[in-house]
Formats: structure tokens, C-alpha cells, sequence
């Protein structure tokens, strides 16, 4: 029952709002503005500000999830086993540069579809 729980939660659409204040744009440029300080940092280590830090921890809950909970076939991106959030958010970043459109896509789908982008899964899992 909490697997699935947590799999219809990681599924819901993905105009939820998670943003960490009020104020804050729900788009694809304000994830890139989150997270390009840590993709600059290198070492995924979260600066004394609010952001980064809120960008990290949102991408170690999607590396979970995806990597941890969903099952193999259903996984959405597939990164190495042992990536770091760090890691997965210089790669997200730098899809985010790339990419205008998903820059105007809501937070949620703009960081899913450039972990996909980033780590695409080989045919038959996810």
C-alpha cells in the first residue's frame, strides 16, 4: 500500500506547486535559476541559501523515487546507480540551458523531462 501511495504521488500531474515560497515562478527557468549555482559548485554541495538547498533535496527525492521506489519498467530516467543529486543537477541544468522549451514548461515536468533527456532509459525499462 505505500509503495503505491508514494507511486501515485510521484505520478500526480505535474502542475503541483513545490516551490519552497510564495512569490516564486512554477516554470523551467525558475528550476534553472534554483539549481545553477549547484551546477556551478561542481561538488553538489548546497550553498547557505535557501534554493540550492531546496533544489538538491528536490532532486535527491526524484532520484529516489524514481530509482528506489517505481518499479524497473516504470521508471521515468535512468542515471547510473550510484549518481549524486549533485551530479544529476548539473546534468538537469545543463539540459535546462539547451532547452527553451522545457524552460517554459511548470517546474515539476521541466525537471522530469530533462533527468529523461539526461538519462534516458534503453528500450524496455521505464
Amino acid at each position: 500500500m505505500r509503495v503505491q501511495i508514494l507511486h501515485l504521488a510521484f505520478l500526480l500531474p505535474w502542475s503541483t506547486t513545490v516551490l519552497p515560497y510564495e512569490g516564486r515562478a512554477d516554470t523551467g527557468a525558475q528550476l534553472l535559476d534554483d539549481c545553477a549555482s549547484l551546477a556551478a559548485d561542481g561538488d553538489g554541495e548546497a550553498q547557505q541559501t535557501p534554493t540550492p538547498s531546496f533544489c538538491l533535496g528536490f532532486i535527491h527525492a526524484l532520484l529516489h523515487i524514481n530509482l528506489d521506489v517505481l518499479p524497473k519498467e516504470e521508471r521515468q530516467f535512468c542515471p547510473p546507480r550510484a549518481i549524486t543529486a549533485g551530479e544529476a543537477a548539473q546534468a538537469m541544468v545543463q539540459t535546462l540551458r539547451d532547452s527553451a522549451s522545457l524552460q517554459s514548461m511548470s517546474y515539476n515536468a521541466a525537471a522530469l523531462l530533462a533527468l529523461r533527456s539526461a538519462y534516458p532509459c534503453p528500450t524496455g525499462v521505464g
